[in-house]
């Protein structure tokens, strides 16, 4: 369902870096897929040699309906995205924006690039929360209350971030700084959130063999941390003009649509 957004977004929008985005999700779906599979042979071997249990024969042909439809999408959408964005134009989306004004151009860029990590972002938290109100319910059931409380812990920082993606949208649309020295500050908790998630990855490595977690972790904490990073440089950006050309683009845009109407 994101990836779907995210390419009618950015196709309805000609954003081309957006475009870039999708297709780079896509591969790594793809990559992930991989990943699983080969995370489930690894136990299914082991048990079969140590005969600890009768394993389904079919256990493994089971997933690889998903693999290949998934790299039969991977592959069209990839496609589809390399075709489609040279005929928008590498800047059409920002020279929209801003016109032809080279100054800004890095500005909107930055700002930009900021708002589609913030987006991979709250895809991340998003299925975290699901993930940990699904084990919350779980050991509920088992009255394991001490995991519980932990679940609802790292609960409330998923809930947290995707509120201060949020929040950061809104700072950057009117370049309020104190909103995000907000954002920035109080991200620093989703990072060390991240932290613990990647050494979880590691443990379930060691312990169960359990690779996707890690990957998915650890692409969750770089893209976490180049959100953190490019905040930085975005703040630093307000108060240069970009938020009066992009109300100057607004007005045109809707002059143009009243005079179609017409």
């Amino acid at each position: 369902a994101f990836l779907t957004y995210l390419g009618f977004n950015s196709i309805f929008n000609q954003d081309v870096l957006q475009i870039r985005a999708y297709a780079l999700m896509n591969v790594g779906g793809y990559v992930y897929t991989m990943i699983q599979m080969f995370e489930v042979k690894i136990p299914v071997e082991f048990a079969r040699k140590a005969c600890l249990t009768q394993i389904d024969s079919k256990i493994l042909e089971n997933d690889l309906p998903q693999f290949i439809s998934y790299t039969c999408f991977a592959m069209l959408t990839s496609y589809l995205s390399f075709k489609i964005y040279p005929s928008f134009g590498i800047e059409y989306y920002f020279r929209k924006k801003i016109g032809q004004d080279e100054i800004l151009l890095p500005l909107l860029k930055r700002r930009h690039i900021l708002k589609i990590l913030l987006k991979f972002t709250a895809f991340f938290s998003t299925v975290h929360s699901i993930l940990f109100i699904y084990t919350s319910l779980k050991f509920i059931m088992n009255k394991n209350y001490l995991l519980v409380f932990v679940n609802l812990v790292y609960l409330f920082v998923s809930a947290l971030s995707i509120k201060l993606t949020h929040i950061a949208f809104i700072s950057m649309d009117n370049e309020t700084v104190h909103e995000m020295l907000y954002f920035i500050n109080l991200w620093i908790i989703v990072l060390f959130y991240n932290i613990s998630l990647c050494a979880i990855g590691v443990m379930y490595i060691l312990e169960n063999g359990w690779y996707f977690s890690c990957l998915y972790t650890f692409v969750y904490f770089s893209v976490s941390f180049a959100s953190f990073m490019c905040a930085w440089h975005v703040k630093n950006d307000f108060g240069k003009g970009l938020k009066e050309a992009n109300i100057q683009s607004i007005v045109i845009d809707d002059d143009e649509g009243q005079q179609s109407s017409s």
